[in-house]
């Protein structure tokens, strides 16, 4: 059993890394309301809430192991 990411899966997973270093609030800021609704919103614009739901309903249609990734 091959557990290795796909070429594809490592270019996504390094996609989602540097997006969440660039975005990901600070620990200071996790108990701050309005930073949290703003990251839920960050989350979403980037395709990453709800993202196995279909695209006609808000979401990003990830494949499963994108999702874990």
């Amino acid at each position: 059993m091959d557990l290795s990411y796909t070429p594809e899966e490592e270019a996504f997973r390094a996609k989602v890394s540097a997006w969440i270093a660039e975005h990901a609030p600070g620990r200071d800021q996790r108990s701050d309301l309005v930073a949290m609704r703003r990251w839920q919103r960050d989350l979403y614009e980037a395709g990453f809430l709800g993202a196995g739901w279909p695209a006609e309903h808000g979401g990003a249609t990830l494949s499963p192991m994108q999702q874990a990734i």
